[in-house]
């Protein structure tokens, strides 16, 4: 199986178990064009983030492609802050810090810190 074919089902499944805790919450699913096109854009981005991450395996090991693929909306979201002045919520810092920390330890440590 290609890395197309198992992001297309693991959208496939994703999409599946939201329509059914969409109807067992029963929300309306109703959006205007204008949501439609920012939906679908979004969602072409989201698959395309997946889709090179799943190539940078070959030729990079998974653990670093992963671990970048993880840190850099961090990095981000602390540069946003510093720079633009943008306000987060207390969970938000509290859970970027956690991750970022488990991943130095990771990097730093070695792989049996982190299963400990």
């Amino acid at each position: 199986m290609n890395e197309s074919n198992i992001l297309f089902y693991r959208f496939l499944f994703s999409t599946l178990m939201m329509g059914a805790v969409c109807l067992l919450h029963k929300s309306t699913l109703k959006i205007n064009m204008k949501h439609l096109i920012s939906i679908i854009g979004l969602g072409a981005l989201y698959a395309l983030t997946a889709l090179v991450l799943i190539y940078s395996y070959h030729y990079i090991t998974s653990g670093v492609a992963t671990t970048i693929h993880v840190l850099y909306p961090i990095c981000f979201s602390f540069l946003m802050v510093l720079f633009l002045k943008e306000q987060k919520i207390q969970i938000s810092i509290l859970s970027s810090l956690t991750l970022t920390n488990r991943c130095c330890t990771y990097v730093l440590v070695g792989e049996e810190a982190v299963s400990d």
